[in-house]
């Protein structure tokens, strides 16, 4: 029996107990370690089970090939809208990071395969592992933030259609510019080599830092803020938006459609879907992230 500072129980020849699954990477030589799983990782597989692997490999694909395509389908259309255009290829761009992020998580499961602990430290350590993370940080939050600028500027263009300016493309691709900057500066700021961040994408096997099962890790507090302050506040301005939008659309329909409206209102009802399914993935995140930070135990079981 040892204790080494890192929660754990017993460690032994051919077995390892630790107060978290995390810790079993830095035990490569065991053959049994407890907690046998975070929920994701199990110490045989990267993703734990077939349910995950299907879903990894399928959204990964659909998402790479699909927004691909449009990226390329695109290139070869003539715009009429030119704003909806560029921001039609934003999301795709953002999306498609998405997939590749994926596809990384998948390959590298399907490459540890019933050996997952023995390589899973040297893996969480990786740049591989790092590149991955930013990828999907990059791609969520440029998404995050791409839909709640597209909330506004349908927002004040429907209530607002005689004193609001309506975006030019020019304009459009500036602030979508300003999104990307925005996004990558969050994604790279963990991977600086400061004390304060640790392993920030490297605290779990698939390399993104929600930090659900150590919530208060190096880092706790920024994860906190993009996740919860950033993203939830993105949230609560597309609903705001949404709602403010569709009572207008109530209350002003028949005027609308005498002045020309039906376009703009057709444009915001096609994204409103976009931003929803969207948004249903957000919310678990965020409640996730809450109950964790509350101190309430997640179990991997």
């Amino acid at each position: 029996m040892a204790g080494n500072g890192s929660g754990s129980l017993y460690i032994r020849e051919t077995d390892a107990e630790f107060g978290k699954f995390e810790y079993c990477r830095y035990a490569p030589h065991v053959r049994t370690c407890k907690p046998h799983s975070d929920g994701i990782s199990s110490f045989e597989n990267l993703l734990k089970n077939v349910i995950l692997r299907v879903f990894v490999w399928t959204i990964g694909i659909i998402t790479s090939v699909g927004n691909l395509g449009v990226l390329v389908s695109r290139a070869f259309m003539k715009a009429e809208n030119k704003v909806h255009t560029v921001v039609v290829i934003n999301l795709c761009t953002a999306d498609f990071l998405m997939g590749l992020y994926l596809l990384i998580i998948g390959t590298h499961d399907v490459r540890y395969r019933d050996n997952y602990n023995q390589y899973a430290l040297e893996w969480t350590n990786s740049i591989t592992c790092k590149v991955s993370g930013l990828l999907g940080m990059v791609s969520s939050e440029v998404s995050v933030l791409t839909l709640m600028f597209i909330s506004l500027e349908r927002y004040f263009i429907i209530v607002y259609p005689y004193s609001f300016q309506r975006i030019k493309a020019r304009r459009a691709i500036l602030v979508l510019i300003f999104i990307w900057i925005i996004g990558t500066i969050l994604a790279v700021l963990p991977i600086i080599p400061v004390a304060y961040f640790g392993n920030f994408y490297g605290s779990n096997g698939v390399c993104f830092p929600l930090h659900l099962h150590e919530p208060k890790m190096k880092g706790w507090e920024y994860s906190a803020f993009v996740f919860l302050g950033i993203n939830t506040t993105a949230f609560v301005v597309i609903v705001v938006s949404y709602t403010g939008m569709f009572l207008s659309i109530r209350r002003t329909r028949r005027a609308a459609a005498q002045c020309g409206m039906k376009g703009d209102m057709a444009y915001a009802k096609r994204f409103f879907f976009i931003i929803l399914t969207d948004s249903l993935c957000w919310l678990p995140i965020a409640i996730l992230k809450v109950v964790s930070l509350s101190d309430f135990v997640i179990s991997g079981k």
